[in-house]
């Protein structure tokens, strides 16, 4: 059974459609643990400030405060859909988006749109990226 709650279908709402389906397969991914997807956050952080000097079309501002967001919304995660939810920033900040950057295929467009409404859920309005 796919993971389903208000929580989840509210953000999914959220979420611009061209964006939603990607998410909702991260939201469908098996559960990791906050010590696995942190060291991916932090992985994937290192990577952009490895690439930042070379790439230049990396937003390193932009990217580091999706990284702290995403960091947070692990910290914040209360039952089972946050848990879902920030899991779900975090794999689609650090599957999607060094390659996006590299490409220009979406920049920060999606992250940034993805990452808001997750935040706007939590109700943690501080961790807006802008």
């Amino acid at each position: 059974m796919l993971p389903s709650g208000p929580m989840i279908d509210d953000v999914l709402h959220d979420i611009p459609i061209e964006y939603r389906q990607k998410f909702q397969g991260f939201v469908n991914e098996p559960e990791l643990s906050i010590d696995s997807l942190r060291r991916q956050m932090q992985q994937y952080l290192e990577t952009v400030r490895l690439l930042a000097p070379i790439v230049k079309a990396f937003n390193l501002d932009t990217m580091e405060k999706l990284g702290t967001s995403g960091l947070a919304l692990l910290d914040a995660a209360q039952g089972e859909d946050q848990r879902r939810l920030a899991q779900a920033v975090v794999r689609y900040l650090v599957e999607e988006e060094v390659d996006d950057e590299i490409t220009g295929v979406l920049g920060l467009d999606d992250d940034i749109q993805i990452a808001n409404a997750v935040v706007r859920s939590f109700g943690r309005l501080d961790l807006l990226v802008r």
